[in-house]
């Protein structure tokens, strides 16, 4: 820190030359020997930082508009101890999140039903998350979340939006942090070639953050149907955070074929229809042949009640999940606490009731009041 204050302010030549002229006398003062032994540890690390912020250089060129320092090189240390934090992490992601799939298939993808409360007045957004297994290209887990927008009128029909990134494996939970963008064209109808073109090219323009994480806790207790928290875009582009249910479909291997947003048909619906849509969803796995599914929906759909009470039991646990009422809300002895204080009766009014929809941020259109 005492070395990084002797700089100038960032983006500023004379700091790059001091960088560079340290670097320098350093290297000289290595090589002739005059480092003390107790010191040639803290030596080495410095000289290794100023190589790595000196020399280095992006992959791509940066234009002469653009500052040749995007972010300070200490921010950059700082994200790639996070993503080294992430590798030597000994959590076995692969018994969490591709449970019965193929632990030596280095090509395995995990497919994910992923439900929260919508900002369309009580209705469930159901969107697809798949994630794919480190491979010579990419040395650690990756993910594409699809959402699409609903099928009926008033549901944003025509948004179609994904976010792709990283997944990072830390202290206590997975993180899907990622970039999210939107496709200028309608996947129920486009031509998949046309869709496709649009798609690389909504890439290049993200229009903000996308956050997913799932408790290592959790995991273990609820394998195959799980809790989390999102912090993402709506369909109007506005941040929003939400509780989530994931519900493990099955991976690629352990299916015996690969799946995609299309078979899964991701989209709004009311409450009341989630039932049906996991009937369906178990039917077209079933269909295709799925040799096993995901732990949850193989225990559920072996019971000889899952069309008649099978469905409705795992539909009552996701909309359990996903309610966005604080615990201590939905707690009985808070409800009765708050019924004893006369001049609280209004909140014994409130505390049973379901917080049916996503929190957003305040805008024009979405005043608090």
């Amino acid at each position: 820190m005492t070395v990084h204050n002797w700089f100038p302010p960032r983006n500023c030549a004379p700091k790059k030359e001091s960088k560079r002229f340290l670097l320098e006398y350093l290297r000289d003062q290595k090589s002739a020997g005059f480092i003390a032994d107790g010191m040639k540890a803290e030596g080495d690390a410095l000289i290794k930082f100023l190589s790595r912020t000196v020399e280095e250089r992006p992959a791509r060129e940066v234009s002469a508009a653009e500052p040749d320092e995007l972010l300070d090189s200490a921010v950059i240390h700082r994200l790639g101890d996070l993503f080294r934090a992430s590798r030597r992490n000994g959590r076995p992601v692969v018994t969490d999140l591709f449970r019965n799939g193929d632990h030596n298939d280095g090509a395995d993808w995990s497919y994910f039903l992923v439900f929260r409360y919508s900002t369309n007045r009580g209705e469930l957004l159901k969107s697809f998350l798949v994630i794919q297994s480190p491979d010579a290209e990419f040395n650690g887990y990756g993910f594409n979340h699809f959402v699409w927008g609903g099928a009926k009128k008033g549901q944003n029909r025509y948004v179609f939006r994904e976010c792709e990134g990283a997944v990072l494996t830390l202290e206590k939970a997975y993180y899907f942090v990622g970039y999210n963008y939107v496709i200028g064209a309608d996947k129920r109808a486009a031509d998949p070639a046309v869709f496709e073109n649009a798609r690389v090219k909504a890439k290049a323009h993200p229009n903000g953050m996308g956050l997913l994480a799932a408790e290592y806790e959790e995991i273990t207790r609820n394998c195959g149907l799980f809790s989390g928290v999102a912090m993402t875009l709506a369909a109007a582009h506005q941040p929003i955070i939400s509780r989530l249910a994931f519900l493990h479909l099955g991976t690629k291997t352990s299916l015996g074929f690969d799946i995609s947003d299309r078979d899964m048909q991701p989209r709004e619906l009311s409450p009341k229809e989630l039932v049906g849509d996991l009937k369906k969803t178990v039917k077209e796995l079933r269909r295709r042949g799925g040799r096993v599914l995901g732990i949850q929906l193989q225990e559920a759909i072996a019971e000889k009640n899952w069309e008649k009470s099978g469905a409705e039991a795992l539909a009552q646990k996701i909309l359990g999940m996903i309610d966005n009422t604080p615990d201590w809300e939905r707690s009985k002895d808070q409800a009765e606490r708050s019924k004893r204080q006369g001049g609280r009766a209004i909140r014994a009014a409130r505390v049973k009731r379901v917080a049916e929809g996503a929190i957003e941020t305040f805008g024009p259109n979405r005043p608090r009041e």
